[in-house]
């Protein structure tokens, strides 16, 4: 097993910069590599490719002063492994399993909605502005 992981296709974060697009905004895509790209005639469209987390958290930091309007579709993962290997760690056979030591990410929202989740709207506040 290379990863273990979930990775989202894109499509949706695409889509919706299609639509902008097509509506007349001139539109920043933040993406990680995908097999969906946008068209590549569409000149109101940029792309930045990202790679990690902290990569998207950066560009999106970055990108998020200058915009009229900012629309995050990223699911991001909420853990990391710890520590990567370069090369594949073989197992021994006496030796012990490897253990996943996972960490946290960052949180990259800059805003939020969440509905129903808090019984009063002060607890929900204070959820919003922690983040």
């Amino acid at each position: 097993m290379r990863y273990l992981g979930n990775r989202s296709s894109g499509g949706q974060g695409i889509a919706l910069a299609e639509a902008a697009a097509a509506a007349g905004a001139t539109v920043h895509l933040i993406a990680r590599a995908t097999d969906i790209v946008p068209p590549a005639d569409n000149q109101r469209i940029t792309v930045e490719k990202v790679e990690t987390t902290a990569e998207l958290q950066a560009a999106v930091q970055a990108k998020a002063k200058n915009v009229d309007a900012l629309i995050m579709a990223a699911a991001v993962a909420d853990f990391r492994p710890a520590d990567y290997a370069a090369s594949k760690i073989k197992k021994t056979d006496d030796g012990p399993s490897p253990v996943i030591t996972l960490e946290r990410n960052p949180d990259i929202g800059l805003f939020g909605l969440q509905v129903g989740r808090y019984p009063s709207r002060p607890l929900a506040m204070s959820r919003i502005r922690s983040r």
